[in-house]
């Protein structure tokens, strides 16, 4: 897994992507 660096924003919406996909695949 690659961690970017964005911007605060970016990283909020992209863990809240990581916690939708972490959900779905469990």
């Amino acid at each position: 897994m690659e961690i970017l660096i964005l911007s605060n924003e970016d990283q909020d919406r992209n863990l809240f992507i990581s916690c939708l996909s972490a959900d779905k695949s469990s």
